[in-house]
C-alpha cells in the first residue's frame, strides 16, 4: 500500500526520530490489518498525537483536569512547549456553574501567559490550546499545536514545527489543520 510513503515522509520530517522502527511497523502492520487508510498514520504512531473528548469528564476536578490536558500537549510536544508556574485559578469549584469564568496562567521561556476560560458543563474550553500556540509564537519557539480531524467529539492534537506542517500539510489534507481553522467549513 501507499504507507511506505507516508513513512518516508514522516522521516524525512524528522517527526518520528523520537520512535523505533519496531513501533513504525507495528502501526503499520495494524492499520494494515484493519485496512485503515494511510492518511490515519498519525493516530495509530506512538506518544505523537493526544486525544481526548471534547466533553471531558472532570476527574477528579476541573482544575486538574486541565491541569493533565496542559502536562499532556507538553509531552506530546517531546517538551518543546516547557511551561513552569502552571496556575489555574477557580473562584470556587465546587459551585462552578456554566457561563462561569477562570483562568489558567504559566510561565514560558521568560514570559508569563495568562488566560480566561469559560467553564460550560462538561465541554472543555478549546481556546486554551489557541493560547498556548500563541504563547509558543511570542517565545519564539518553533512549533504549535495543530488539530487533526477524528470525524467525532474526540480532539486530536499534534505539535509540529513550522516545517514539518508544512511537508505534512498536503500528505494529510483536509485532516491536519491549524488549530484557529477548526470551526471554518
Amino acid at each position: 500500500m501507499e504507507y511506505n510513503k507516508f513513512v518516508d515522509t514522516l522521516k524525512k520530517s524528522q517527526l518520528v526520530d523520537h520512535l523505533t522502527e519496531n513501533e513504525i511497523a507495528d502501526a503499520i502492520n495494524e492499520m494494515s490489518q484493519r485496512k485503515i487508510p494511510p492518511n490515519y498514520m498519525l493516530h495509530f504512531l506512538p506518544n505523537l498525537v493526544y486525544k481526548f473528548d471534547s466533553e471531558y469528564w472532570w476527574d477528579p476536578t476541573v482544575k486538574e483536569s486541565y491541569s493533565k490536558l496542559i502536562m499532556d500537549l507538553c509531552n506530546i510536544s517531546q517538551k518543546r512547549f516547557k511551561p513552569i508556574d502552571l496556575e489555574i485559578k477557580i473562584q470556587n469549584e465546587d459551585s462552578i456553574v456554566d457561563g462561569d469564568k477562570f483562568s489558567f496562567s504559566f510561565k514560558l521561556g521568560q514570559q508569563y501567559f495568562c488566560h480566561e476560560l469559560a467553564f460550560w458543563g462538561d465541554a472543555v474550553d478549546l481556546s486554551f490550546i489557541s493560547m498556548i500556540n500563541q504563547s509558543l509564537k511570542k517565545s519564539k519557539i518553533d512549533g504549535q499545536f495543530y488539530w487533526l480531524n477524528t470525524n467525532d467529539q474526540n480532539v486530536a492534537v499534534i505539535y509540529l514545527s513550522k516545517r514539518q506542517y508544512n511537508k505534512l500539510k498536503r500528505l494529510f489534507k483536509p485532516d491536519l489543520r491549524k488549530f484557529n481553522d477548526i470551526f471554518k467549513f
